[in-house]
């Protein structure tokens, strides 16, 4: 879902130590209040930011770094419906290690 809202690969390798990778980016943005800053630039503002939004917040709980947090399929599949209330939480993007991808 990460992959698809952003236009980016994930398990693309690194070419250098200093990047991060997409979900780390993620956690960063939404916690500077940047999230749609992850948002693919071809779409050149063409999409609806609240799906766009609410996509990558569930991805998110989707990857949460402790299992026990992470949203069934049901219950992922109803918050990207807009039937569900997504859960807010606060992650430390360093809680998945800078090479864990």
């Amino acid at each position: 879902a990460m992959e698809i809202v952003s236009g980016k690969s994930n398990i693309k390798p690194k070419k250098n130590a200093d990047q991060v990778s997409l979900i780390n980016w993620a956690l960063t943005l939404q916690q500077t209040g940047d999230i749609l800053e992850i948002i693919d630039p071809m779409l050149q503002g063409d999409f609806n930011s609240e799906e766009a939004v609410r996509m990558i917040k569930v991805a998110l709980l989707c990857t949460h770094s402790s299992p026990s947090l992470r949203p069934t399929m049901s219950e992922a599949l109803q918050m990207l419906q807009g039937e569900m209330e997504i859960t807010e939480f606060v992650s430390d993007p360093g809680l998945y290690g800078h090479n864990w991808s």
